[in-house]
């Protein structure tokens, strides 16, 4: 069994009196308690340091004891059956085993920028060349479904979203790309009345030094009658995406704020695919047609819909943030002095100026922060404001959260070749630090001060010689 859970007793699945020992319900009992073993869940979590950063090993193990406590368990009620002349039917188990689908998928990954000009992919239904035509600057994230909410019907497995264009121009050249890739041959769906629904909010900022904005009617439900949590007003756009057709057809429709939808006859959108054995939509939205342009909050979730009934939503809690809505963000401050003892919990190998080469990084729970990757987003000592004072070793660096967020994060030290890894890099491990971003703070400016190496307990709150001010206006 895994660590601190001890070995099962073998009298807790003895069978009746007077049988022989029941080795197959021994075994079951072993599965339960290997399964129950903290070390499954200790790895769990970008935040832990497992081996090539990837937990997958530890769900794929965890799902194999599960598995076996369902088969062993079966091995010993038929076997104890046919001993007493009532045997299963062949190929009939008395207790089917769930489909234990992962529990562990690949973190979201956040937007790293636009498209390089020339290099926006292919609206064509494929991977082409392969997956690098998304994943080098598109944000991702899995459908997961299937981890604490079980989906046997999970016909989205991953959506890619990326953009062009120049924040606070025209507008004219600006649009989103969105790929949904699916766990089926969307080519079989041909002649069926299956689609892809995308509901988008609307809002277009007029004047982001006033906080001024336009946004059109939002309706409280999807076609479906589903809610979707919206952080804006909710869903004021609608993109469906026929796959009954060849090739596959879009259209676009505008909410009225009362539960209708109106379509849009004319609009410039691109749909690609779906190819022969092709798992993937691929899709060109030209902001335009949505009312926004870029420097506008875009957020938005797909609905997988066949014969109008839904059966899988992506993400499956909530709506995806493209771009957040600037007027709304409080923008916080994070200043670390790491002048003091760095290695009172762990040796950092590359120690900053002047005792070495390193660079000191913030990582955190938000896509702003790079969804726990350790490494990747450096802070500045070099007197540019927000840096106060150059070369004084406190480290600083500015981000925009939505009001009332939980925040957590992390501070390393490392160089750029330490991307992605805690190992000699983090100020303490299994600890991180926290708080929530306030709703009341006037100038929407907060400063965070901490010190390197005062460790928060518990887990997930402030250090205590941490301060969080709220600015003046």
């Amino acid at each position: 069994a895994a660590s601190g859970v001890p070995r099962p007793n073998p009298a807790l699945a003895a069978p009746p009196e007077g049988e022989t020992f029941d080795w197959y319900a021994y075994r079951a009992w072993e599965a339960i308690y290997a399964a129950e073993g903290s070390d499954w869940f200790w790895w769990f979590g970008k935040d832990q340091e497992t081996p090539g950063n990837d937990d997958t090993g530890f769900d794929r193990a965890f799902r194999s004891h599960l598995g076996a406590t369902y088969q062993f368990m079966n091995l010993a009620i038929c076997d104890r059956r046919a001993r007493q002349g009532d045997p299963c039917p062949m190929g009939v188990e008395p207790f089917p085993q769930p489909n234990f689908a992962p529990i562990v998928q690949a973190n979201a990954e956040p937007l790293r920028g636009p498209f390089v000009e020339g290099e926006e992919p292919t609206i064509d239904g494929e991977y082409r060349p392969d997956e690098t035509e998304w994943n080098v600057s598109a944000g991702s994230f899995f459908d997961n479904d299937s981890g604490a909410i079980n989906n046997p019907n999970d016909d989205i497995r991953l959506v890619y979203f990326g953009y062009v264009g120049e924040r606070n121009d025209t507008g004219a050249d600006d649009a989103v790309y969105i790929a949904i890739e699916s766990v089926d041959d969307l080519s079989a769906k041909e002649g069926s009345n299956y689609e892809f629904r995308l509901y988008f909010n609307h809002k277009h900022i007029t004047n982001a030094d006033l906080g001024e904005a336009v946004s059109d009617p939002a309706n409280a439900v999807t076609r479906s009658g589903d809610e979707v949590q919206f952080i804006g007003a909710g869903p004021a756009r609608e993109l469906r995406v026929n796959l009954g057709t060849v090739p596959a057809r879009g259209t676009l429709s505008f909410a009225d704020g009362r539960g209708g939808w109106s379509e849009v006859q004319n609009h410039s959108i691109e749909v690609g695919g779906a190819v022969n054995g092709g798992r993937i939509i691929e899709l060109l939205v030209p902001l335009a047609d949505l009312g926004m342009q870029l420097g506008d909050p875009v957020e938005f979730a797909i609905q997988a819909v066949s014969n109008d009934t839904v059966i899988d939503t992506a993400p499956n809690l909530g709506t995806r943030i493209m771009f957040d809505d600037i007027t709304n963000l409080v923008f916080v401050t994070f200043a670390v002095d790491a002048s003091g003892d760095l290695n009172r919990y762990t040796n950092i190998a590359n120690p900053p100026p002047p005792r070495g080469r390193g660079s000191v990084f913030i990582t955190g729970n938000q896509d702003t922060l790079e969804n726990w990757t350790p490494n990747s987003l450096a802070m500045r000592d070099d007197g540019v404001a927000p840096d106060v004072t150059a070369g004084d070793q406190v480290y600083t660096r500015t981000f925009g959260f939505r009001p009332g967020v939980e925040m957590r994060y992390k501070f390393t030290i490392g160089t750029p070749q330490d991307y992605d890894r805690w190992s000699n890099t983090e100020e303490f491990p299994l600890t991180e630090r926290g708080f929530r971003i306030p709703v009341d703070c006037a100038s929407k400016k907060l400063l965070v001060e901490d010190l390197w190496s005062d460790r928060p307990q518990p887990s997930g709150s402030l250090a205590p010689n941490a301060t969080v001010t709220c600015l003046p206006e």
